[in-house]
């Protein structure tokens, strides 16, 4: 498989995900520390989770301005008062509060999060987001499928079914290689029985 890099940034959150031959690397940096690890395709979960990095304090502005706005600008038309605002100090805090309110859309950051037991990897919402993604499952599953993809004699007929069954269900193989893993290892489950030749006649007392 090729190696590709993704590199994303959004404020003050910088991502650099690289997709080696057998290994994916994930570097993050933000505002308090950066880190870097990296981990086998196969060992990726198959369940993420979403967080989201928000500026509280510009939208805690943006609120305050907006109200302290339009309590002046009531105050005013009722005659005056200690919150009275002319129309154009009002017009400049609505405007005030409008910059606190990019500001924190700006900054405001979503993350796709995955758990490894190397550390967990972030992916920008950006317009990058599906193909890292997609990437990611695809070199998993396929990993998974050429290391664990073949029926194992040696493990339990049962477990072995379960284990197939699994990879069905999270869609690392097709229905078509799920028969044929099963076929197969009830094939195997049979051979194992004794043949009529080395079982003992009816009735036999040992």
């Amino acid at each position: 498989m090729e190696e590709r890099v993704f590199e994303q940034k959004r404020g003050q959150h910088r991502t650099r995900i690289t997709f080696g031959e057998a290994k994916v690397m994930a570097y993050r940096e933000d505002q308090h520390h950066a880190a870097t690890f990296e981990v086998e395709y196969e060992e990726l979960p198959f369940e993420s989770h979403s967080h989201t990095d928000k500026m509280q304090p510009a939208r805690a502005a943006a609120i305050f301005l907006l109200g302290y706005a339009l309590l002046g600008s009531v105050s005013y038309q009722l005659g005056g008062g200690m919150l009275a605002l002319s129309p154009g100090t009002a017009l400049f805090q609505v405007l005030l509060a409008a910059v606190f309110e990019i500001a924190y859309r700006r900054t405001k950051v979503t993350f796709t999060i995955f758990d490894t037991i190397s550390g967990s990897l972030f992916v920008i919402d950006d317009t990058h987001k599906d193909e890292i993604i997609s990437t990611l499952e695809e070199r998993r599953d396929t990993q998974i499928r050429e290391r664990h993809g073949a029926v194992d004699p040696l493990n339990h007929p049962e477990r072995e079914r379960q284990r197939f069954g699994f990879l069905l269900e999270k869609g690392v193989i097709d229905r078509l290689r799920y028969n044929q893993a099963i076929a197969e290892i009830d094939q195997g489950d049979m051979a194992a029985l004794p043949s009529p030749s080395t079982v003992p006649p009816s009735g036999t007392v040992h």
